[in-house]
């Protein structure tokens, strides 16, 4: 009897073995799992940290070139009232062509430099050249930020 007792101790010891080296294994399957959830977990935390960073860098770049566009048209409208009113003239540096004086020296000479006034409607045409000059530079200062901000990183 105390064979029998000695094998079926025996055979309870290699069961229990038996089922704790199962137990074990689906453990460190579990805690492999678990590190690996907890790793996809970091990273899309460390991605959404840096989405928001983006975000907010693009942000204050976007006021700081909405601002300055904003008061480059201001300053442009202002000019525009300004001339409109008459309390400011437009006068573009040129030289014209002497006319006949009599001299022999030709037709090709030209005169000394001189002020001229632009007509009402072309100076209309100066101010949209030059508003459309003013957003083309500031649309070009944001995409340079935008690339040295995000794209350069």
């Amino acid at each position: 009897m105390k064979e029998y007792f000695i094998a079926a101790l025996l055979a309870v010891a290699l069961l229990s073995a038996s089922v704790a080296a199962h137990y074990r294994l689906k453990a460190t399957e579990w805690r492999t799992t678990a590190y690996q959830f907890q790793k996809v977990a970091r990273q899309q935390a460390a991605t959404i940290t840096d989405i928001n960073q983006r975000q907010q860098r693009l942000a204050v770049l976007d006021k700081t070139h909405t601002e300055a566009l904003s008061a480059a048209e201001s300053e442009n409208d202002a000019l525009r009232r300004q001339l409109a009113a008459g309390t400011r003239r437009m006068y573009v540096h040129a030289k014209c062509p002497v006319s006949g004086t009599g001299t022999a020296t030709g037709a090709g000479s030209l005169g000394d430099g001189a002020a001229v006034e632009l007509a009402a409607d072309s100076r209309r045409n100066v101010l949209d050249i030059r508003a459309g000059i003013i957003r083309d530079r500031e649309k070009l200062k944001y995409l340079q930020g935008y690339v040295q901000t995000e794209c350069l990183r």
